[in-house]
């Protein structure tokens, strides 16, 4: 930190915005979160660089640069105050937002938003994280993201808002639980029902991926006489939807299979929902 002070003001406020971004920061978000002028700018980025602090990867404005040890970020960042550090990191994560195929980088704007304290800015960019791993069968990586975004969640005040997110991401939640362990295992089985919980308390028909697991849950069990009004439900919620079809069969058939001790084969259910 003594070299960053040497060099004066200038140069040791851009190391410090850069140190915000991360270990390698580019041009366009180091300008998006400087508050200065450009020349300022591009003063203090000769500074480090002359010092060997910073080193510089291409040209003009695709160029990025990377500090040269993860010490000299950490110190840079740790001598911000608590409201610089939010202030900046809700300025990128707004500018990263804003961008074309922002949805590319959704994780990294989720850790943005969180150090800001934006914690439902925070929860709703790691839903769609998450649902982009879930697209990508991606499933470990996907339950991280939607466990992070519930963490985020938690600690917004208990308004319909945040039920509504939790909401969101407790049904997103369920796809890669049940395709890494099953229907009707722990993990799965709690999600879902604090997801059906929230649509109770919120005063909504539960979403028609909870429908669909529940009618699966209970064909698993051969409960067709439960299968019934879930699939009924789903195929009113579903009007011109390809699930309204789904729900129809299910109900035809437990219809047909009430009362019978009869078993459908666990794989094959798993298999229609992967394809939902």
């Amino acid at each position: 930190m003594a070299r960053l002070d040497r060099l004066g003001t200038t140069a040791r406020q851009v190391a410090q915005t850069g140190a915000v971004i991360g270990r390698e920061f580019t041009l366009p978000l180091l300008k998006a979160a400087w508050p200065g002028s450009a020349d300022e700018l591009d003063n203090g980025l000769d500074q480090l660089r002359a010092a060997g602090l910073v080193f510089t990867r291409g040209s003009g404005e695709y160029a990025s640069y990377i500090f040269k040890h993860a010490l000299v970020q950490d110190a840079a960042y740790s001598t911000l105050l608590r409201g610089q550090k939010r202030s900046l990191h809700r300025s990128i994560a707004q500018n990263l937002s804003e961008r074309s195929g922002a949805e590319k980088v959704a994780e990294l704007i989720a850790r943005h938003y969180r150090e800001a304290r934006d914690s439902l800015e925070a929860a709703e960019w790691r839903l769609k994280a998450g649902e982009a791993s879930n697209r990508r069968y991606a499933y470990r990586e996907a339950v991280e993201n939607l466990r992070e975004g519930l963490d985020d969640a938690g600690l917004l005040p208990d308004t319909v808002e945040r039920k509504e997110v939790e909401l969101k991401l407790n049904v997103a939640l369920s796809v890669p639980l049940i395709a890494l362990y099953s229907f009707t295992a722990g993990p799965a089985a709690e999600v879902v029902a604090r997801a059906e919980a929230l649509s109770l308390e919120l005063g909504k028909p539960r979403p028609p991926r909870l429908l669909y697991h529940r009618s699966l849950v209970h064909h698993l069990r051969a409960d067709y006489s439960l299968v019934i009004p879930v699939a009924r439900e789903l195929e009113e919620s579903m009007r011109g939807d390809p699930l309204e079809l789904r729900g129809a069969i299910q109900r035809n058939f437990a219809e047909m299979m009430s009362g019978h001790d009869v078993v459908i084969a666990k794989n094959e259910l798993e298999e229609v929902f992967e394809h939902l």
